[in-house]
């Protein structure tokens, strides 16, 4: 039974978008089958991808963290509910 090839998308700034510098094979390491593509991100799609990381500054609600250091903090006892 032949299997499926999966033909992936990237995100950049949480948009799916294709390779601009086309795609690459997937191979399986046990046969050698292609199972799939990958995109290949060209130079300029990496350098938007390094300014969109660069820019982000996370909001006080993404930081779990130091949520999770306060539980971890208390006495066993009041952690039960």
């Amino acid at each position: 039974m032949p299997a499926v090839q999966r033909n992936e998308t990237m995100r950049i700034g949480g948009q799916k978008v294709s390779g601009d510098a086309g795609s690459l094979e997937v191979f399986n390491p046990y046969n050698n089958a292609v199972v799939g593509t990958v995109p290949r991100a060209s130079r300029e799609q990496v350098q938007q991808t390094l300014q969109i990381a660069k820019d982000f500054k996370p909001s006080r609600r993404l930081r779990p963290r130091e949520r999770r250091s306060r539980y971890r903090l208390r006495p066993p006892r009041l952690n039960r509910r």
